[in-house]
């Protein structure tokens, strides 16, 4: 029984520490003048009637404590220490509830709260997330965060309150991690505000990367700085699109992304930087590369070349309407191997342009190769077939026709059907001479006896038929022009011998074909040189008279000049022979 009593008196003195409500000591500070001061909540529920609150004391954490202070108010919640020597004291509180003793507070000191590891500092779409160690004094009442600014200090950004969801956790939306790299520190506040100074030696910084990308390259050059914070890094990783695509060593900061044949629109790169652990992790921001250069056209086809004025080309061309580049470009060459650009068109427009004329062109001197570029920005072009105008030329034979030649009209994507050699007559339509087939010698001679040209000259074009496919197999017939080639027959002077006044061949006058009248002279001398006429109308002849007198019979001399059709001074002497 005695036992028993012994026991129940135990529990119950037991039941009755345990129901005390202790104080909760928030906070031991020094004041400027070396005391210290401390501050505590109590609620005042004893469970019996308040004796009093304890204050122990030590110089150091493990003791041995010494009651310094009875504190017999209920409703004091603060206190000055000024028997405390200098230096760290480390105190706690004590609740005495009718000699019943609560259980002790936390101990403090008078240090300021200790900083919190920070764990990592990461970034995540343009915002940083700041993680540390979450303290476990009851005396933290908050987290200040800490960014370090353009004047390399740190400046308080926001405040973490301990009793918070997430007390370990700030997301730093006004941070620039897209622009440099982002330094934190974190510091723990006490009820009292007291905290410590933000610190280089705690601070942890965010990776910053940085790419750079020459659009005609097919390389993305990323450099990034090591992650502050850490003790060691055991690598680096290069993610793609979220994709992790390389691993790096500790030491590399540096990476050449090559673009993959697969790549299209806009690469997004980030690097993430792994702890020695093996476990944390923490990313840099992320970079957006646009890696799309302007397509270029998958085809330009030369439709038709075609000779429409004097020095003037026609081009008609197809061109990849989905395609764009900067300069949309004329090449012209005499030879298929020397092509060079006449013509700058610009950039590609909406719907392409589809023809062009060359005014540069000298259309006399023979047929010219022609191709269209489509050049892009960093230089790379794609060409058309090359094509070949028609060059028509031909020449005097010296028998009253002209000698007509020319080239094959040169497409490769189209089909020849016939030519088409015409005489062209002012005023009117021209006159189809021959036509052609595509394997037929390409040439002609024309008789042009008993026609009289109205300018002198006999002008000819070649024209040519031919059929073209489109992409959607549609069938079109087309035309192309050679030059207009005009030939004038070479002046030519017949001159009698004799002539009778008298007789039926009365009058001495040469016989001219394709006269020009306009630097035309016949001149008649004697043999002593008196000229006995002249006269520049190559219609006049000499009826034989000498000063209005009938000559007397014998040889007189002759001069005949005149301007050639094809341009050449001709001139004829010699004697003619005057019969009675």
């Amino acid at each position: 029984m005695k036992n028993l009593i012994f026991y129940t008196i135990l529990l119950c003195s037991f039941i009755s520490l345990i129901g005390q409500n202790a104080p909760v000591l928030e906070c031991v500070y020094e004041t400027n003048n070396g005391n210290n001061a401390l501050n505590w909540n109590f609620t005042n529920d004893c469970g019996a009637t308040f004796t009093e609150i304890t204050v122990y004391a030590s110089l150091n954490f493990d003791g041995p404590y010494q009651s310094i202070k009875s504190i017999t108010n209920p409703a004091q919640i603060d206190d000055v220490l000024s028997t405390l020597p200098g230096g760290t004291n480390y105190i706690y509180l004590q609740t005495d509830c009718s000699g019943s003793l609560s259980a002790t507070t936390d101990t403090l000191s008078n240090l300021l709260p200790p900083s919190p590891d920070i764990e990592k500092a990461s970034v995540n779409l343009g915002e940083v997330e700041i993680s540390w160690t979450e303290l476990t004094s009851t005396n933290i009442a908050a987290y200040l965060i800490y960014r370090k600014g353009s004047n390399d200090l740190f400046q308080l950004i926001d405040t973490v309150f301990a009793d918070s969801g997430t007390p370990n956790v700030f997301i730093d939306v006004s941070a620039t991690p897209e622009l440099d790299s982002q330094e934190y520190s974190v510091t723990a506040m006490d009820f009292c505000q007291n905290s410590g100074t933000p610190s280089d030696q705690n601070s942890h910084r965010t990776v910053f990367l940085q790419v750079s990308h020459d659009s005609c390259s097919n390389v993305i050059n990323m450099e990034w700085n090591n992650y502050k914070g850490w003790d060691a890094i055991s690598e680096f990783s290069i993610l793609r699109n979220g994709d992790e695509i390389a691993t790096l060593p500790a030491d590399q900061f540096t990476y050449d992304y090559v673009l993959q044949s697969s790549d299209a629109g806009s690469i997004a790169l980030v690097v993430r930087a792994v702890k020695d652990d093996g476990i944390t992790t923490t990313f840099s921001n992320q970079t957006i590369t646009d890696v799309d250069v302007a397509s270029l056209p998958e085809f330009i086809y030369l439709n038709n070349l075609s000779i429409v004025n004097t020095n003037q080309v026609q081009l008609e061309w197809l061109i990849d309407q989905m395609g764009s580049a900067d300069n949309l470009v004329i090449n012209r060459g005499t030879s298929v191997e020397l092509l060079e650009e006449v013509s700058d068109l610009g950039p590609i427009s909406i719907p392409p342009q589809p023809s062009d004329v060359d005014n540069t062109v000298d259309t006399k001197r023979g047929a010219y190769y022609y191709s269209i570029s489509a050049i892009n920005s960093c230089g790379v072009a794609v060409h058309s077939d090359t094509a070949r105008t028609i060059f028509l030329n031909g020449q005097d034979n010296f028998d009253l026709s002209n000698g007509l030649f020319w080239n094959e009209f040169e497409l490769p994507r189209g089909e020849i059907q016939q030519y088409i050699l015409t005489r062209i007559v002012p005023d009117n339509d021209p006159i189809p001479l021959e036509y052609f087939g595509p394997n037929q010698e390409l040439s002609y001679n024309d008789d042009v006896t008993g026609i009289d040209p109205e300018n002198g000259q006999y002008c000819y074009r070649v024209e040519c038929v031919f059929e073209t496919a489109s992409p959607n197999g549609e069938i079109t017939t087309s035309k192309s022009f050679s030059n207009i080639l005009c030939i004038s027959q070479t002046s030519r002077i017949f001159v009698p011998n004799v002539f009778a006044p008298n007789g039926i061949n009365n009058e001495f006058k040469p016989i001219i074909v394709y006269p020009n009248t306009d630097e035309y002279s016949l001149i008649v001398m004697t043999r002593w040189g008196e000229k006995v006429f002249e006269t520049n109308n190559p219609d006049l002849g000499w009826d034989g008279t000498v000063r209005g007198d009938l000559g007397p019979q014998g040889v007189y001399a002759y001069v005949i000049q005149m301007r050639s059709t094809n341009g050449n001074q001709l001139e004829r002497k010699g004697t003619v022979m005057l019969l009675r």
